[in-house]
């Protein structure tokens, strides 16, 4: 617990420590080519933040229930040639490309580490209006903490959170981008495709009660039918083992 803490004080005080002031919201360096070039203090402050999670998810050891059983084991059953894991894609070639240069397990959690919390930390940089707020967010809704034990989840989900500039920007062919890439790395990142077309709904009081009792409808009648139709994927075999799956998180 002390580690967690002191990464929590770490990153906060990093990003203060080069946060904007009022005369000093930019940092002008000169390149080799002499040309003047600006770096935004947030800019330095979000990465310079980044740093105490991203090494201490890199160095953990046995963090997290699907440490050991999916992602230290199946690292080396990708690399016996077995795919009885049943990894998405992404995934899966991810690990077989680490596979060309080591075959160090260590490695693939010290990478799934830097992508994880990097891509999260650019999220809050792109998107935030309330940075300091936002990276203690990162950890005290366990967001954080989380994401060191369904690793491939939470790399989806980073990529996820991050495509949401590109909803706001209205550039559809990065927003695709980033949802092939969250979908590699887990399936049921599809589901977030819609999320692009939502600015144009323009919901009225009326409408938005006839969709709560439609959702009221289905999740009182209709979800013994969704759960038969997915009995014979891996997530109707997850439904039927945890009832109450996510409720420690919510």
């Amino acid at each position: 617990m002390h580690v967690y803490l002191v990464t929590i004080i770490s990153s906060l005080m990093l990003f203060f420590l080069c946060s904007p002031r009022r005369k000093r919201k930019d940092i002008a360096v000169r390149s080799h080519l002499k040309k003047r070039l600006t770096i935004r203090r947030t800019a330095i402050g979000v990465a310079l933040a980044a740093f105490p999670p991203m090494i201490v998810a890199a160095v953990r050891y046995k963090v997290g229930t699907d440490y050991v059983a999916t992602y230290y084991t199946g690292f080396y059953r990708i690399l016996n040639g077995s795919t009885v894991d049943g990894f998405e894609f992404g995934y899966y070639w991810f690990n077989r490309l680490i596979q060309v240069f080591t075959d160090n397990v260590f490695v693939l959690f010290a990478i799934t580490a830097v992508i994880f919390v990097a891509v999260s930390f650019a999220a809050i940089y792109e998107e935030s209006y309330n940075v300091p707020l936002s990276i203690l967010l990162f950890f005290v809704t366990r967001y954080y903490f989380v994401g060191m034990n369904i690793v491939r989840q939470f790399i989806a989900a980073a990529i996820l959170v991050y495509s949401i500039r590109y909803v706001l920007h209205h550039d559809l062919k990065k927003y695709i981008v980033c949802i092939i890439l969250a979908f590699s790395m887990h399936y049921t990142s599809i589901i977030f495709l819609p999320v692009y077309f939502l600015p144009r709904l323009r919901i009225s009081v009326k409408r938005l009660i006839t969709i709560i009792i439609g959702e009221l409808a289905f999740f009182s009648f209709g979800v013994g039918w969704f759960i038969s139709f997915l009995q014979d994927t891996k997530y109707g075999r997850l439904i039927a083992r945890h009832d109450v799956c996510g409720i420690k998180f919510t």
